[in-house]
């Protein structure tokens, strides 16, 4: 879905486009645009956190994930549901929805 049209179309996906981790989208029409203008749904985890078990989950019951980059924590929280229902997410830090991890405790201030 582009942002600047609300319309949905058919694209190609550029790996690092921009630069190193920061993905491009090429429409038919030739327009190349980063893929944070393309769309603009969050993936991000609700706050508040509880623990239930030894998983970290959102207010809406999702567990809770996080990401590295180069062996460096990444800040970001995300809604494991919401990673999961788009098969090409991918965090701002470059690493792909697939390969995040769930989130301990402690980032969440919940130990």
């Amino acid at each position: 879905m582009r942002k600047d049209t609300g319309e949905a179309w058919h694209a190609e996906w550029l790996d690092d486009y921009f630069g190193r981790h920061v993905y491009g989208v090429r429409f038919p029409d030739g327009t190349v645009l980063r893929t944070d203008e393309v769309h603009d749904r969050t993936f991000e985890a609700v706050m508040p956190f509880r623990l239930i078990g030894q998983f970290v989950v959102d207010a809406e019951n999702s567990r809770v994930l996080t990401c590295f980059d180069d062996g460096e924590d990444c800040d970001r929280r995300y809604s494991e549901d919401r990673v999961n229902d788009d098969p090409h997410f991918i965090c701002e830090c470059g690493r792909l929805g697939q390969r995040m991890e769930e989130i301990s405790p402690s980032r969440c201030g919940l130990e």
